[in-house]
């Protein structure tokens, strides 16, 4: 289903899921823009948009606390600006939270990523 989605679509749908992690495209991640979908499918480990979906459920159900300790085990795993800029950028939203705890997991924490 994704191959039928035009190159513009797939931009508006990487732009949703990278403001469900309340990360803004504008300069904060560094990539180009056709990256800008595959990221947001990598860190899904999905292939279609089907996929995607039960995903989304699965975190709006985590509870605060389950969320808190998903973050607070990535954030001893790695004693720099992330672990700061995951906390703020979560703002205490539980699904925020544990979303953007699973990107940085995924990408590594790999500072390459933001400027």
């Amino acid at each position: 289903m994704l191959d039928t989605l035009s190159f513009n679509q797939k931009k508006a749908l990487a732009h949703v899921g990278l403001s469900i992690l309340s990360i803004s495209y504008g300069g904060r991640i560094k990539t180009n823009e056709p990256d800008v979908f595959a990221l947001f499918v990598d860190f899904f480990y999905v292939d279609s948009q089907e996929e995607i979906l039960p995903i989304l459920q699965d975190i709006i159900a985590m509870s605060q606390e389950e969320a808190t300790e998903i973050a607070k085990q990535l954030s001893n795993r790695e004693k720099d600006e992330f672990r700061t800029y995951m906390v703020d950028a979560a703002g205490g939203d539980s699904r925020r939270l544990l979303a953007l705890a699973t990107f940085m997991q995924n990408i590594g924490f790999n500072s390459s990523y933001f400027d």
